[in-house]
């Protein structure tokens, strides 16, 4: 098939002269706003001498192409579907607005496309974990060469199927999160038995125990993520674990490894087997989430690591303790007063848990994986469902914006033999 660089499709982050002239309140997309398929939040209203410098300007159905990772990554390419003329947005987002021969829905689901992120990937530029990709990148990406007609006819495929896809994700999100505030619940009532007067916390009540710091008795670190564009740091045979693993029951497997070398110049701490790792970050389930590690590791700066002293702690006792605290936690990380919650190394430090004798820690923690097993598996196969619900969509966006699915019927084409 033909292709064509997508900026021929569409105008890269263009002018916007009217914007200063406007009359009224403009839209104001921060990046936490950006995400597509309906779910974008463009409520927000702004005065135009407040965001007339400092941000990115756009127009009324212009599409919303984030650049920093790992928003990126995920895919989140939206329309703006604003009903003022114009909107100010993030300077993480390139702007594309569609020439008279292209869709902006089908520029968008093109951004949401595993070639166009893969590829994007690799040609991040930035320092740290500020990575972007640049503008050539987008203005050179080669797409199929298809009129506008067939463009809105895939476009009006997908937001028939991403749709029905995504209605089921919610769903069965709700359900995930309904289990896991049962798993809380049974795992709590087993691990903190209200018993005592001992010690007295809002989060764990009345109990027989000392409550020590968690820095008494524990290290608590974080890591980082080496630049991707470092060939030297990637491949390696060391796991390096990203923050989505607080959200299994433990971890024995990776997925990512890097090099000596990566160990060596980054902030990449060895996390040993039995520690426990706690989401820093996220505005999803990810923060105050805490998972079992059963390998030794390096870790990316969106989770801390508590690494605990055998001699006062069982791994899984402290696990299912701050697990049960998942509450509490996210209430810490609210109250820093930013706009994006996020718990530090520093808070999980001070946070107070129970400290039981070893054999009790023991016993409590069976009961508590004994008491909560059933949810624990409905939980994990709900994800799996999620994941691959997910992975559908990806593959069905990735299909149909590359001409590869006839959006009348919905089948796959057959190439013909050349």
């Amino acid at each position: 098939m033909t292709t064509v660089q997508l900026r021929r499709m569409a105008w890269l982050n263009p002018a916007t002269p009217e914007f200063l002239s406007t009359a009224e309140d403009v839209t104001f997309v921060p990046l936490e706003a950006v995400w597509p398929n309906g779910r974008a939040d463009f409520s927000r209203r702004a005065d135009v001498a407040d965001v007339a410098s400092g941000y990115t300007r756009f127009r009324a159905g212009d599409v919303l192409q984030p650049k920093v990772t790992p928003t990126f990554a995920h895919g989140r390419s939206t329309v703006a579907t604003i009903d003022t003329h114009v909107g100010a947005a993030s300077t993480e987002v390139h702007v594309l607005r569609a020439k008279s021969h292209a869709c902006a829905r089908y520029l968008a689901y093109v951004g949401q496309s595993r070639p166009f992120i893969s590829e994007g990937m690799t040609r991040v530029e930035g320092v740290g974990n500020l990575l972007r990709v640049p503008p050539e990148f987008v203005a050179q990406y080669r797409l199929p060469l298809m009129s506008r007609t067939e463009q809105e006819e895939i476009a009006d495929f997908l937001d028939r199927e991403t749709a029905q896809i995504d209605a089921m994700i919610e769903a069965n999100e709700k359900m995930i999160s309904a289990l896991h505030e049962r798993l809380i619940s049974e795992v709590t009532a087993r691990i903190l038995p209200q018993k005592g007067t001992s010690t007295s916390h809002k989060w764990f009540g009345n109990v027989a125990w000392e409550a020590p710091k968690l820095w008494r008795h524990a290290k608590i670190t974080n890591g980082s993520t080496p630049k991707r564009e470092r060939t030297d740091y990637w491949g390696g045979d060391f796991p390096w674990l990203n923050s989505s693993v607080v959200n299994l029951d433990s971890v024995a497997h990776a997925d990512q490894f890097v090099t000596e070398t990566a160990l060596a110049e980054c902030h990449l701490p060895i996390v040993p087997a039995g520690s426990v790792l706690v989401g820093l970050t996220g505005q999803g389930r990810t923060r105050g989430k805490a998972t079992e590690l059963h390998m030794t590791s390096t870790i990316n700066q969106h989770m801390a690591a508590v690494i605990p002293d055998p001699a006062f702690w069982v791994s899984r006792y402290l696990t299912l303790s701050l697990r049960s605290a998942y509450e509490e936690l996210r209430r810490i990380s609210d109250a820093n007063g930013a706009t994006k919650g996020a718990l530090t190394c520093e808070a999980l430090a001070a946070f107070r848990v129970p400290l039981p004798p070893l054999a009790e820690q023991r016993r409590l923690a069976v009961e508590a994986d004994t008491a909560s097993s059933k949810t624990r598996n409905l939980v994990e196969s709900a994800m799996r469902v999620s994941v691959l619900l997910r992975e559908r969509r990806e593959a069905l966006i990735t299909a149909a914006v590359s001409g590869r699915i006839d959006p009348t019927t919905g089948i796959e084409r057959i190439e013909e033999a050349s």
